[in-house]
């Protein structure tokens, strides 16, 4: 049991040490731009989609429907902006944008972090392994790098505390397997489907260990299938549009298994877990494996790796949690290798849900809360058996203030490792650019607003070629980020929300093949970009080019060269 003294100490101490690696963005000095691929899903996507969000909200309206890009587009049914998520309509119903962003980059780690702890302490750590825990979840690879993938943060960090709903449903009160089903929904409504159907699954999973552990089966089946049906319901607001959604897109019938598979595990990321940078850093541009990094790594440092899997395998059949800690790791982590070994096949054709997402990477983040918490159980045990020795007892004869025990020097040590470890590899892996700088209109939406262009919309030729090409001219995102600031001058992908400056593509999660087709994406080109060339150094356009455009309402053109075309001035 935790008391309120201890959280006295523990809400402090772990508060500081979340917000230190960010705190430009606790700040409000800072906004994170950490790129992707082709484009920064958090500047590119998150930021603007939430930034209307906000100003929607703001104005007494439910933000269904995005008329800034694609002609119009049901942003609600796609989800990726979280429309109904609780925490999102808090901060973006109250705050300011930029407050508003960044205090939603914030809350998964503390989420993360408290949920883990206090999950630890109901599973017998002490407490300073437990704070181990939940450092080393929440400033873990997993997080770190899918900071840009907002939705994917916000909806892995509840997965501790669902897993302590459960604990607390099986030893305490059933009826708190009511707050398993509320948040399983609250995961649901955050945007990211594929993290809350692994969520779901891996809570039940972790469900049926315990209740089988504690021979409560038979008293709780029932009631976790009213939960699981309770969870539907809350969010069918959005599962319901999401799945209309996607019957109009590229994953209307699933996805091919190529598809699911492709850019799998690399085995030679395996080394990450010891090294984090192997193969190379993507944010110096030195990262030298085909693969994402970012998909493939999750680091925790090598103390809670070390005691989670050798502790935990040492202690294994003594304790029941980590006996079944380590079965879910293991587990998960056989679907995370992909095509590397039959069983993700196996699953893609008969677990029902698996054929509709790729990267089954994401799945590290059940295998890493496995690892932190057998880590607290192993590191907890060691530290009991530390006090029981000759030098255990030495220190606590020598020492005799009540603040400073042996087992809290042991305590604070262990916790130092863990945090330096984490900061030294870990600060450098999000680019944060001045939030001045960034809001500022670029020079194209000046021009465009004062022309009157809200009748008007927008084509920007190349731009993602030239975000790629930012990329390769700052090295990555952990030096100059000027090119990514230059960069904004092409308005796209949907930067033009935060200006207010309508567009006729887009760069969104769901988009229907039609518009794909027309426009293309991050993946493949679209008819319209087909119809340009370049001849020397001027873009050329085939005829009827600016005639389509206008079909779509277009009058300006932006492009990274000089362009020759009847159609345009």
């Amino acid at each position: 049991m935790t008391s309120r003294r201890e959280w006295l100490l523990v809400i402090p101490l772990l508060s500081l040490l979340l917000v230190i690696p960010f705190w430009q963005v606790a700040t409000m000095q800072g906004i994170v731009i950490t790129n992707d691929i082709a484009a920064s899903d958090i500047a590119n996507l998150h930021h603007p989609v939430r930034h209307f969000l906000g100003n929607e909200l703001h104005q007494g309206r439910l933000p269904l429907w995005l008329p800034d890009v694609y002609m119009g587009y049901p942003i609600q049914a796609e989800g990726m902006m979280g429309t109904f998520y609780p925490p999102n309509l808090l901060l973006f119903g109250l705050l300011p944008p930029l407050p508003a962003l960044n205090l939603s980059v914030l809350l998964p780690f503390f989420v993360a972090a408290f949920a883990t702890y206090a999950l630890a302490r109901r599973l017998g750590a002490a407490i300073w392994p437990s704070l181990v825990a939940a450092v080393a979840y929440a400033l873990g690879g997993f997080y770190i790098v899918h900071v840009k993938h907002m939705p994917i943060v916000d909806t892995a960090c509840w997965i501790p505390l669902a897993w302590l709903t459960i604990e607390l449903g099986l030893e305490r009160d059933r009826r708190f397997f009511l707050a398993t089903g509320l948040i399983w929904a609250m995961q649901w409504l955050a945007g990211s489907p594929q993290l809350a159907y692994y969520s779901v699954g891996a809570g039940l999973a972790y469900y049926l260990g315990r209740a089988i552990q504690a021979q409560r089966v038979r008293k709780t089946t029932l009631l976790m299938v009213l939960v699981l049906v309770l969870s539907f319901g809350l969010a069918a607001v959005q599962i319901w549009p999401t799945a209309e959604l996607t019957s109009f897109s590229e994953r209307a019938r699933g996805v091919s298994f190529d598809f699911a598979s492709s850019f799998g595990y690399r085995l030679e990321s395996l080394l990450t877990f010891l090294y984090p940078y192997a193969n190379g850093d993507p944010g110096t541009a030195s990262y030298q494996i085909q693969g994402l990094f970012w998909e493939d790594y999750a680091y925790i440092g090598l103390l809670p790796l070390l005691a989670g899997l050798v502790g935990g395998l040492w202690l294994a059949r003594k304790s029941g949690p980590i006996r079944l800690l380590l079965m879910l790791a293991g587990a998960a982590f056989l679907l995370v290798l992909g095509d590397n070994t039959p069983i993700f096949r196996l699953a893609y054709t008969w677990i029902p849900g698996m054929d509709l997402f790729r990267f089954p990477q994401r799945l590290l983040a059940v295998v890493t809360l496995c690892l932190v918490l057998a880590a607290a159980l192993s590191l907890t045990h060691f530290q009991d058996w530390l006090a029981r020795t000759k030098v255990g007892r030495g220190w606590s004869t020598r020492i005799s203030l009540p603040f400073l025990s042996g087992a809290t020097l042991f305590g604070v040590t262990m916790l130092s490792i863990v945090v330096a470890d984490l900061y030294f590899y870990h600060i450098r892996q999000n680019a944060i650019v001045d939030a001045g700088t960034w809001y500022e209109p670029p020079q194209t939406a000046q021009q465009i607003q004062e022309q009157d262009a809200g009748l008007y919309r927008v084509y920007s030729f190349g731009a993602v070629t030239e975000f790629v090409e930012a990329y390769r001219k700052a090295g990555g995102w952990q030096g100059d980020l000027q090119p990514y600031v230059a960069q904004r001058e092409f308005l796209q992908p949907d930067l033009n929300i935060l200006y207010g400056v309508p567009t006729a593509d887009g760069y969104l999660n769901l988009t229907p093949d039609h518009l794909t087709q027309v426009w293309g994406n991050e993946k493949v080109p679209g008819f319209v970009e087909g119809l340009v060339y370049q001849s020397g150094d001027r873009l050329m356009a085939w005829h009827g080019f600016g005639k389509l455009l206008s079909l779509y309402n277009v009058r300006y053109l932006i492009t990274n060269m000089p362009f020759e075309d009847g159609g345009f001035e």
